[in-house]
């Protein structure tokens, strides 16, 4: 196997680490957005959020 040298070496590892960020850009408000609008509005949902998302920190 030829070693990586010139001017084009670590290309593709570049563009993977391009293509990486773009993907973290776009799920991540989303996934943000997504939890943030699941939250319970009121107390009574808010009690009872240790049962719907499995965490066990919300025990009031």
């Amino acid at each position: 196997m030829k070693p990586a040298t010139g001017a084009h070496a670590g290309t593709g590892i570049w563009l993977v680490q391009r293509a990486t960020a773009v993907v973290l850009a776009v799920a991540l408000p989303g996934l943000m957005a997504h939890f943030l609008l699941a939250l319970p509005v009121d107390f009574p949902d808010g009690r009872d959020c240790s049962h719907r998302f499995g965490c066990g920190f919300c025990c009031c």
